[in-house]
């Protein structure tokens, strides 16, 4: 296998924190209100029209203000890179770090109860909240694994399983890690020219992956997803609502009344579902990615930050070359910004494929550092 470049390792960074800045706003509305969001903002990019009355937060809210899922998919990145490998005791701690200082944001219930566990002294085996809860945590910040272990599906299904399991100990919750992972891992090596995601074969090799780890339920739903929609037997709508069904079913069984997402919800099985399916259905079009992950409503900053993910990692930072306000919007609580992530993932790059970086050309971002969408100013990592 030939190394990937660099510039889809930031892709892949980069392509989750604008998923999920630009999902977290309308996260946990209705379907409706997401086509509304997709019509009039994402499909125009008028992102300075989220400002608006229509899509503000609140008072203290910046748009570019990235989530929990860039936010730990940041943390895990600089802990791999910091211990030349994954190493759960020193992520965990940084789970436990984010939360107990209160930096975390919109940290999800389950991450939040391992965090409290882990800063009490728990080991990380035995943190991560037990089923019937099966959340999307672990499979939203699962890219780094997949960067890390390009060209090792051994050591990428072992440590997307054990990274996930520090903060949700259900099967499917783990087997979701190691999908996402094991995607963007695949991402990066795909071909346009032989196997690539717009191939069903592909997301069967993806299938087969998952099923080693040792999930068949969750690799069924993969082939069962692929099958209906490259033998276009199901529209995307028609998908759309296979999807919702089994997420409303699941959210009844739990809560014992009716489902309180209106859209997909954060259970990992169905929100993961949906992210793969916005890739499958375009994976050459970051935008058409973004546009299909938003339109489910609900979890929609988890849902479209694992779409972006995937769909970054396969084609690189072209896709943002003409995104100068967005890019520079980019932040969290006004540092970590996009040329920070940026050099993140090169730091990661080297790490993962040995390649020093005066061996390399270095990505460049097309940042206009006076961006009229935002007025931060330039932040400092921390």
């Amino acid at each position: 296998m030939s190394k990937p470049a660099s510039d889809k390792f930031v892709g892949c960074l980069l392509g989750c924190a604008i998923g999920d800045a630009i999902g977290c706003v309308i996260e946990s509305r209705s379907r409706k209100n997401a086509a509304h969001f997709v019509e009039e903002i994402v499909s125009t990019k008028n992102w300075a029209g989220i400002t608006s009355l229509t899509y503000a937060r609140d008072g203290s809210w910046i748009f570019g203000q990235y989530t929990d899922d860039t936010q730990l998919s940041r943390e895990l990145a600089r802990s791999i890179v910091e211990n030349g490998g994954f190493d759960p005791e020193s992520f965990s701690g940084r789970i436990a770090n984010i939360f107990t200082t209160g930096a975390i944001v919109g940290g999800g219930a389950a991450t939040a109860e391992a965090a409290r566990l882990l800063h009490l002294g728990a080991h990380w085996e035995e943190s991560g909240t037990p089923p019937p809860r099966a959340g999307n945590g672990g499979a939203m910040r699962a890219g780094p694994i997949g960067l890390l272990h390009w060209n090792n599906s051994d050591a990428l299904m072992r440590d997307a399983w054990d990274q996930a399991k520090i903060t949700h100990a259900a099967e499917m919750s783990c087997a979701t890690s190691v999908a996402v992972a094991m995607a963007v891992a695949m991402s990066l090596n795909a071909s346009r020219e032989t196997s690539h995601p717009g191939e069903r074969g592909w997301w069967d090799w993806l299938a087969r992956f998952v099923e080693t780890s040792g999930s068949l339920d969750f690799a069924e739903d993969i082939r069962l997803l692929s099958l209906k929609h490259f033998k276009k037997e199901e529209k995307g709508s028609e998908i759309l609502k296979w999807i919702l069904d089994e997420d409303h079913r699941m959210q009844e069984a739990i809560t014992k009344s009716g489902p309180r997402w209106d859209g997909i919800s954060p259970w990992s099985r169905t929100s993961t579902l949906w992210a793969l399916y916005a890739f499958m259905r375009s994976p050459k079009d970051f935008w058409k990615t973004l546009h299909t992950a938003l339109l489910s409503g609900g979890d929609t900053d988890t849902i479209a930050a694992m779409a972006c993910a995937l769909s970054g990692a396969y084609n690189g930072i072209d896709q943002f070359k003409d995104e100068t306000d967005l890019l520079a919007a980019i932040h969290d609580n006004g540092k970590w910004n996009a040329v920070d992530l940026t050099g993140l993932a090169v730091e990661l790059h080297e790490l993962a494929t040995s390649e020093h970086p005066d061996n390399k050309e270095a990505p460049v971002l097309p940042i206009n550092s006076e961006s009229a969408v935002t007025k931060i100013a330039s932040p400092e990592r921390n």
